[in-house]
């Protein structure tokens, strides 16, 4: 056990900002652009499904099904990382479905409210970005679309292999 795991006081954020390694940062800017994938296809087609699609419409198109399996592929190769490592399970892998919801909540606001001037999504994206400091992801993909992560350096790298 790590000496930060005693402490209770210690958020998970804290936790992974420590231990968050070179090879999660890697995989996060790998990551970045099927995340872009994944979001430019709810903003083309809001009704699309990455569950369970039941009408035709819902079922997500190849490029959206691809960056599913890269996203599951990059979390199933940090998991395997993690354990070499000792660190915690989950550690850095990508949440792409927490993102999912928060981007539909905030296309849902964009695109239904009908009062005048801009709809007031500040709350909403400040939400997005304390996901993305919780997971320790790049604050980059805090944006809408997600950007390049720009941070690749502050990290503990841990040798493996």
């Amino acid at each position: 056990m790590r000496p930060t795991d005693q402490d209770p006081k210690l958020s998970r954020h804290a936790r992974n900002q420590t231990y968050v390694s070179q090879y999660h940062l890697e995989a996060h800017h790998e990551a970045t652009r099927h995340l872009y994938t994944k979001n430019s296809t709810l903003v083309d087609n809001l009704p699309v499904s990455f569950y369970n699609p039941i009408t035709e419409n819902q079922i997500p198109p190849k490029a959206a099904r691809h960056a599913i399996r890269k996203l599951n592929k990059f979390n199933h190769r940090l998991m395997g990382r993690d354990i070499t490592n000792n660190l915690d399970l989950g550690l850095g892998q990508i949440q792409w479905q927490c993102f999912i919801e928060m981007w539909k909540t905030i296309l849902f606001v964009l695109n239904n409210t009908r009062q005048p001037g801009e709809p007031d999504i500040k709350p909403l994206m400040l939400a997005l970005l304390e996901m993305c400091k919780e997971y320790a992801y790049s604050s980059a993909w805090g944006n809408l679309p997600p950007r390049e992560p720009a941070e690749t350096y502050g990290v503990n790298k841990i040798k493996s292999e």
